[in-house]
């Protein structure tokens, strides 16, 4: 039993509800533990004070500070050593490099793609229809960018004005 399990039997106990066979590990480690002996020692005295309706004894700051410290050290103890992987298992800092700047590329080039709608500056050069006399109007839509072209037949085309 290490001394985290005993923590953890050792309130178990005192509240009564430890198997025998875990009471005989419990009682093992606390002979050979000294630091498990005095929390138990320690964590008895709460329970005795609260059932006699004392209040609690206040625990010594410094011996608190120091059971942190050992509980802190012996988790950086048990914690495995890191290694530094090999030179062709790290990352490639150039490499998340050149991919942010191949996608920014295809981004910028496709965002200046040109425009569907034909530029202002149209120009029509003639225009046939199959109507004799047909008088033609050409002119561009501002808003659309469509070039429009409308055919009068020679009795809707205006005449002159007499």
């Amino acid at each position: 039993m290490n001394c985290r399990q005993a923590e953890k039997a050792l309130s178990r106990h005192l509240d009564g509800e430890l198997p025998e066979a875990r009471v005989e590990a419990l009682e093992r480690h606390l002979s050979e533990c000294a630091t498990c002996r005095d929390t138990a020692a320690a964590w008895a005295g709460y329970g005795e004070a609260m059932k006699a309706g004392a209040p609690a004894p206040r625990p010594d700051p410094i011996a608190a500070w120091y059971d942190i410290r050992r509980t802190l050290r012996n988790r950086e103890e048990s914690r495995p050593a890191e290694t530094v992987p090999a030179w062709w298992a790290r990352p490639l800092p150039w490499v998340g490099t050149a991919a942010a700047l191949a996608l920014l590329a295809v981004g910028y080039l496709s965002l200046r793609q040109t425009d569907p709608r034909p530029s202002t500056g149209t120009t029509v050069e003639y225009v046939e229809t199959g109507l004799p006399d047909a008088s033609t109007l050409v002119y561009v839509d501002d808003e659309s960018g469509w070039t429009i072209v409308w055919v009068l037949e020679s009795s809707d085309a205006p005449g002159p004005m007499s």
